[in-house]
């Protein structure tokens, strides 16, 4: 209130007190002022405080090197003068931002608390957690699908991570991890469904809960509705000259795996399809080999004729529109 007539004058540390206060911190080794050390200036912590405000003397005045005990008992807005229990170094701090921390003790100093904090289990959950959530937002798939595209289109990058799938799939042990991995994931009906629908094809669906893709494995359902069974033995690998592949067969029927094909030619005839056919043939008759089975391709004019019409009628599509 200065310049209102009338108005008592603010008081301040005097040179004197103020040079003082320096040895005291000198002696004591503290970067604050303890308590107890006020004693000598002859005023409480609350005048010593209300005068160092006033022309903005920086040091503060609080409790040095409490106990751990201690600091909870002491009010939250006081200062304290602590040792680092990580990096042994000394900070100050107020005890209600120490006390109100989610991570990590509260003697960890500021420089010391972030290591801290990252390196707990919980923290390492939650922010798992949190960015699971943020990163299956269709906002953020949206970005990433742009992102890889745009990646992708280098065909340096793409070689590059071709060179790598063929160094995995060449040690037995990585491809060992993915099949268990693969068939841990096949116990999730979410992950069959989504790896059973990864087609493009019109004719999608399924019948008494087992997916189809074409109305070539309907009809084949229909066929062998008593007996069959989804094929669950996980991905078969193999190779092709962009590097190695899986392939998830259609169906198992006892020790029989099975697979469903229009033709033999492939789509449309197509020669590179019908390679593919062979390629995936081959690698499908060494897998089961290795594990005592036997796979056979079945293909449309195979079944029945009558389950044909069966799987369009229950499809619900005109088959000779949508040819």
């Amino acid at each position: 209130m200065a310049g209102i007539k009338g108005a008592k004058p603010k008081v301040v540390l005097t040179t004197e007190q103020k040079q003082r206060v320096y040895e005291m911190l000198i002696e004591d080794g503290s970067q604050i002022l303890d308590v107890s050390r006020l004693e000598e200036l002859q005023m409480s912590s609350s005048a010593y405080t209300r005068r160092a405000n006033v022309d903005g003397f920086p040091v503060k005045v609080g409790r040095v090197m409490p106990s751990l005990e201690t600091i909870k008992v002491i009010s939250t807005k006081a200062w304290v003068e602590l040792q680092c229990s990580e990096c042994s170094d000394r900070f100050v701090a107020q005890p209600r931002r120490l006390l109100g921390r989610k991570y990590g003790d509260y003697d960890v100093c500021q420089s010391c608390i972030m290591k801290v904090t990252c390196n707990s289990k919980e923290w390492r959950k939650s922010n798992s957690e949190a960015q699971l959530i943020v990163q299956n937002t269709e906002q953020a798939k949206s970005r990433n699908r742009a992102s890889q595209k745009r990646r992708f289109r280098d065909p340096e990058l793409r070689e590059r991570y071709r060179e790598i799938g063929r160094e995995l799939w060449a040690r037995p042990e990585y491809r060992r991890q993915q099949t268990l991995r693969a068939r841990e994931n096949w116990k999730n009906p979410e992950y069959a469904k989504r790896v059973a629908y990864q087609g493009r094809s019109k004719y999608q669906g399924t019948y008494k809960g087992m997916l189809y893709q074409s109305l070539t494995e309907l009809s084949f359902i229909l066929w062998k509705e008593d007996v069959v069974e989804r094929y669950d033995l996980g991905p078969i690998p193999y190779e092709m000259e962009d590097g190695w592949h899986s392939y998830y067969p259609d169906f198992k029927i006892g020790n029989t795996i099975i697979e469903i094909k229009g033709s033999l030619k492939g789509y449309f005839g197509k020669p590179k399809a019908a390679e593919l056919i062979r390629i995936k043939q081959k690698a499908a008759e060494q897998f089961c080999k290795a594990k005592g089975l036997s796979y056979r391709i079945t293909v449309a004019k195979e079944i029945p004729k009558i389950y044909h019409t069966l799987a369009r009628r229950l499809h619900g599509q005109d088959y000779s529109q949508n040819t």
